[in-house]
């Protein structure tokens, strides 16, 4: 007996006749091959990132190298930058400050946290931006990944200073479960 998803997929294939064992079979098929393409899409964005990424720590890392050519490099850099290469976008002053601080923040592109390398770049450029700890800058990405949150909303709990909450709630729950007062846990004697 055939289900109306195997008619559906039988008739929008135009395939007729097919017998629900053949159906089954395809829709396994079928499913393994949408995985599979899923799959590689997802490897080549990565992929595509890792390379944006890099890119991006190397002109920071050439414009520190070169930041004794003056005041006016990066906004020259830019302009040229801009008219060499039209259809990418990227190039701003405002970008071009980003990956100066983000190979000033990272001086060796192999100590980037792993988790801030998965980042697409506009996460990455939040991050450089707002937070200045290292480790609260590496636990941020870390969520950002695990939770899958857009750059909105990486914006929003940093500017609600998650980090610092969580934080607190940790000491509140260690302190609990040791049977002292909060202040006691909080308290550095």
């Amino acid at each position: 007996m055939s289900t109306e998803s195997d008619k559906k997929l039988i008739n929008s294939s135009g395939i007729e006749g097919l017998s629900l064992g053949f159906t089954q079979d395809y829709r396994a098929f079928l499913t393994a091959l949408k995985d599979k393409i899923r799959s590689a899409r997802l490897q080549a964005a990565l992929a595509i990132n890792k390379e944006v990424i890099n890119l991006y720590w190397h002109l920071g890392n050439q414009i520190i190298e070169k930041q004794n050519w003056g005041s006016k490099l990066i906004e020259t850099l830019s302009h040229d930058l801009q008219n060499a290469f039209p259809e990418t976008s990227g190039f701003s002053v405002r970008n071009l400050h980003r990956m100066r601080q983000f190979a000033a923040r990272f001086p060796e592109i192999i100590i980037v946290p792993q988790a801030v390398a998965q980042l697409p770049w506009g996460h990455i450029s939040l991050l450089i931006h707002k937070i200045k700890d290292d480790k609260e800058l590496a636990w941020y990405a870390e969520q950002t990944i695990e939770q899958g949150w857009s750059r909105l909303t990486l914006e929003r709990q940093v500017k609600d200073s998650l980090f610092q909450r969580q934080a607190i709630d940790e000491v509140k729950s260690s302190a609990a479960g040791q049977g002292r007062s909060n202040t006691e846990a909080c308290s550095p004697w």
